[in-house]
C-alpha cells in the first residue's frame, strides 16, 4: 500500500488497530507526519495502562506517584527511538497484550537506569548551588498539552500562591529522597513569611493532594464516559 493510501487525520489512525499503528510507525519509508501521528495515538492508547502498572511498581518499592509518571515516559520514549517491536517475538498473540508487556519491559529497564543514576549522585553532588525558588508556571499554550497534562498545568495554576510557591519549587528541584539545600529551603521559608519547615512539608503535602485529586477525577469521568459509550452501543 502507498504511503498516499493511508489515513491522514488523526480521527482516522484511531480507529486502526494496534498492529496497523506499530506497522505505520516503525515503516521508515512512510510519511512523517503519519509516522508522528501513529506514535502519538500509540502513546495516547497505552499510556494509562502502563502509567498504571508503573504506579504499582513504584509503590511497592517506596517511589512517589511522579517517579512513575517519569519512568512511563522513559519507557514511551525508549520505544520511540528504537521502534524495535515486534509480534512475531512475543510470549502472546494477542497483540495488545505483547504491546503492552514490550512497554513494560523498557519501564522495567529504565527503572534500573534511574537507580543507576540515583547511584552517580550519592557518588558527586546533588545540587551545584544555582536552585532558585519557584513561584509560577511558565507561560506555554495549553493547546500543546495532552488532557491529563493540561488538567495537572490547571490544578497546579489554582493552587493558593504559597502552596504553588512550595510545590514548584520541590518539584523543580527535588532530587528523591533527599532535602533541597539549605540556602534554598531557608530562600523558600522566608518567602513564605519565616514559616517553619513542617508547615512547608504540609503545603507540599496539601499540594500534591490537590492535583492528584484533579487527576483521579479526569479519569474517573473518562471511565464513565466509557462505559456509557459502551452501553450505548449496545
Amino acid at each position: 500500500m502507498k504511503a498516499n493510501q493511508y489515513p491522514k487525520k488523526p480521527d482516522d489512525l484511531l480507529k486502526k488497530d494496534t498492529l496497523k499503528l506499530i506497522s505505520l510507525f516503525q515503516d521508515n519509508r512512510e510519511n512523517e507526519e503519519i509516522v508522528k501521528q501513529a506514535f502519538v495515538t500509540l502513546c495516547s492508547r497505552f499510556r494509562e495502562r502502563v502509567l498504571f502498572k508503573c504506579e504499582k511498581i513504584c509503590t511497592n518499592m517506596g517511589h512517589s506517584i511522579s517517579v512513575a509518571e517519569m519512568i512511563a515516559d522513559r519507557a514511551f520514549r525508549g520505544y520511540g527511538v528504537a521502534k524495535g517491536f515486534k509480534i512475531e517475538k512475543a510470549s502472546t498473540e494477542n497483540v495488545d497484550q505483547a504491546f503492552e508487556l514490550y512497554l513494560l519491559g523498557i519501564a522495567r529497564r529504565e527503572l534500573v537506569n534511574y537507580y543507576r543514576e540515583l547511584k552517580r549522585k550519592e557518588e558527586g553532588s546533588y545540587y551545584d548551588g544555582s536552585e532558585e525558588v519557584i513561584s509560577e508556571l511558565p507561560d506555554i499554550d495549553l493547546n500543546t498539552l495532552n488532557l491529563e497534562d493540561r488538567i495537572k498545568h490547571l490544578a497546579i495554576d489554582s493552587l493558593p500562591p504559597a502552596h504553588k510557591m512550595v510545590y514548584l519549587t520541590y518539584m523543580t528541584h527535588e532530587v528523591i529522597g533527599r532535602n533541597l539545600p539549605k540556602k534554598l529551603r531557608m530562600e523558600l521559608r522566608d518567602r513564605l513569611g519565616g514559616v517553619e519547615q513542617v508547615t512547608v512539608r504540609g503545603y507540599k503535602k496539601e499540594a500534591i493532594d490537590k492535583i492528584n485529586s484533579y487527576t483521579i477525577a479526569m479519569r474517573h469521568t473518562q471511565e464513565i464516559l466509557k462505559n456509557k459509550a459502551a452501553d450505548n452501543g449496545k
